[in-house]
């Protein structure tokens, strides 16, 4: 049930939450004291797609380490730092403590996605995903009705790899205006959509400049 796929540089793993019925003892094994406490201040559908989330980040960085499939049982401990740097809670982005990589989760909708670089080639990753619903009967049949939630993941997925987040965001949902709001970044990033059924996902990366 878990995929693995690779764009460029950068290794991802997604999974629905049922996947977790054969791993969901070795994935809560893994956490550190920090991300129980997060687990326990969730409702149970959020606390499996943040548990699920870590589990495959884990099994990326074990695979990028030894070289083996991302299904092997190394047993090592991988720690997650994910304290926010505004607030120091145990929301931030993803930080794999002690190994040259840079990292992102999502989930949303029962799916959950990780995302994975090596620091050599990606100073800076975000990946996003959103369930995409259907359509209303009296939408548009000429236009993309998935158009504002594929907009959204590339919107969102980009300012997780700058480190601003969507806070300052006030509803705006319209393409164009996400569209342009990305481009005013001070930094360049290479976003890519992902065909996954049921569901719009997006990942962001910010190169390193070769000297």
């Amino acid at each position: 049930m878990i995929q693995l796929r690779s764009v460029g540089d950068v290794s991802l793993a997604l999974a629905p939450v049922a996947a977790l019925d054969g791993v969901h003892r070795a994935a809560f094994a893994e956490l550190g004291d920090a991300e129980r406490a997060r687990l326990e201040g969730l409702g149970d559908a959020r606390a499996d797609e943040l548990l699920l989330g870590r589990h495959l980040l884990r099994r990326l960085v074990r695979a990028s380490r030894a070289g083996r499939p991302a299904n092997d049982g190394d047993p090592a401990h991988i720690e997650i730092d994910a304290r926010c740097e505004v607030c120091g809670g145990p929301h931030g982005r993803p930080v794999v403590v002690g190994h040259p990589v840079v990292a992102s989760l999502a989930h949303a909708g029962g799916l959950a996605v990780a995302a994975l670089a090596p620091t050599t080639a990606v100073r800076a990753l975000g990946v996003d995903v959103e369930p995409l619903v259907a359509p209303d009967r009296d939408a548009d049949a000429t236009a993309d009705p998935h158009a504002r939630t594929r907009a959204w993941t590339r919107y969102e997925a980009t300012l997780k790899a700058d480190g601003r987040g969507i806070a300052r965001n006030r509803g705006e949902t319209d393409p164009a205006a996400l569209a342009a709001a990305v481009a005013a970044l001070p930094h360049r990033y290479e976003v890519t959509s992902l065909e996954v059924p049921g569901f719009a996902v997006a990942i962001a990366v910010g190169r390193r400049q070769a000297r």
